[in-house]
């Protein structure tokens, strides 16, 4: 790896073959243009696609025959979508299909509930035709309501690979008021941030309100049928063997432990329930970490700027955006520059140790820890940003 710094020619030439776009002098990872438009997939993406890994599997399944998302995709066919016909896809990188690491944008689908990450998102489902959670890829028979032998009568959900449908199908209004149609129960991993599993549950609820009120379902306000238990004793997954869970450590001896069975409404107030769901589910997950039954994230939030630091003039400024900041380091230290030419390029050379901005200094006294986050989030830290869904707010 060469150390000189780059001429004037090289370093243009380095700031414009960017993907994203350096901004202004005193804000350079300010998110810019449509930047600021993008979700925690496409932040996702950007990181997994540096992934050497991921584009050496996307290889190896690059001859098989395309996918037809025409019915999914925004009025775009994009060659070169493959089917994870195996599963390895979803249990490997949390993608649902393979997406060819050469695009620098995810499509984008025409139902906005849908995650090209929804392996990652999904919660499990109440199934009682399901004996186990694992690794391996789970699949039924979709049928539009619950075989006979369930204890309660409830809809089974639509999936897809993307994302949560409206139901075909559902009985008429019942007058009963025990009646249970419009309950959802779901498993959510607790060892793991849960907002992503969360908003997932929201697409869930929404469809099927959606569906239970096109057939004169009424709302029910007042429902007070939401909470979160324990999987033990659960009627829904009591039954399921949990042999999996996304971050849980070596000292939990029953995984199903670090499950919790959630219970929400879908003709109730669905954003006031999921609002109390998300946080009863955080506390769950924070205590599992302070006890050490599961891995601390690289952040209990993933950091809005960078540092600040106060100028002369009583100015205090970061720089910019520190999602933006580590796609820019991962890229640059992919194409091989040492920390003092991406320094040059980001932050412009210090001149007699001195920069026109306090935080570029504070930030090149950093550089190497944040070269070694970027990298952590191309093997694997991404997953964070579907868990969290917070990655730039």
């Amino acid at each position: 790896m060469v150390t000189n710094l780059l001429n004037n020619e090289e370093f243009v030439d380095a700031r414009a073959g960017l993907l994203l776009p350096l901004g202004p002098d005193d804000a350079p990872f300010e998110l810019v243009g449509d930047e600021p438009n993008l979700g925690p997939d496409d932040w996702a993406w950007i990181f997994l696609s540096m992934n050497e890994d991921y584009r050496d599997a996307y290889d190896m399944h690059a001859g098989e025959e395309d996918l037809d998302l025409a019915s999914e995709l925004v009025g775009q066919h994009i060659a070169g979508i493959k089917r994870d016909s195996d599963g390895t896809c979803a249990a490997r990188f949390g993608l649902a299909a393979w997406v060819p690491p050469s695009l620098s944008n995810l499509p984008k689908f025409a139902n906005s509930g849908d995650s090209w990450f929804f392996p990652l998102k999904r919660p499990v489902s109440e199934d009682y035709r399901r004996k186990e959670v694992s690794s391996a890829p789970y699949s039924r028979t979709w049928t539009p309501y619950s075989p006979k032998f369930d204890r309660y009568r409830h809809i089974l959900s639509n999936e897809t690979l993307f994302g949560y449908r409206r139901p075909p199908h559902v009985p008429f209004p019942d007058s009963s008021p025990t009646s249970t149609w419009s309950i959802i129960w779901v498993a959510i991993d607790c060892s793991s941030p849960p907002a992503g599993q969360i908003s997932a549950l929201r697409t869930l609820a929404s469809a099927l309100r959606e569906k239970l009120k096109s057939s004169d379902w009424p709302e029910n306000d007042a429902s007070g049928e939401y909470g979160v238990f324990d999987i033990a004793g659960s009627d829904a997954f009591d039954h399921m063997h949990f042999n999996r869970a996304s971050s849980a450590t070596s000292d939990v001896a029953d995984l199903k432990t670090v499950w919790r069975a959630v219970q929400i409404d879908a003709l109730g107030p669905i954003v006031t329930q999921l609002d109390f769901l998300l946080k009863a589910l955080n506390e769950i997950h924070r205590d599992l970490i302070a006890k050490g039954l599961a891995t601390a994230p690289l952040y209990e939030r993933f950091k809005n700027s960078l540092p600040k630091t106060e100028d002369s003039d009583g100015s205090s400024r970061s720089g910019g955006k520190y999602i933006k900041a580590l796609v820019i380091l991962a890229e640059l230290s992919k194409w091989g520059h040492d920390t003092r030419r991406i320094s040059q390029i980001t932050i412009g050379p210090s001149v007699g140790n001195r920069y026109s901005h306090n935080w570029k200094r504070v930030f090149e006294e950093s550089i190497e820890d944040y070269i070694a986050q970027a990298d952590q989030m191309i093997h694997g830290g991404y997953r964070l940003l579907i868990h969290t869904q917070r990655p730039n707010r």
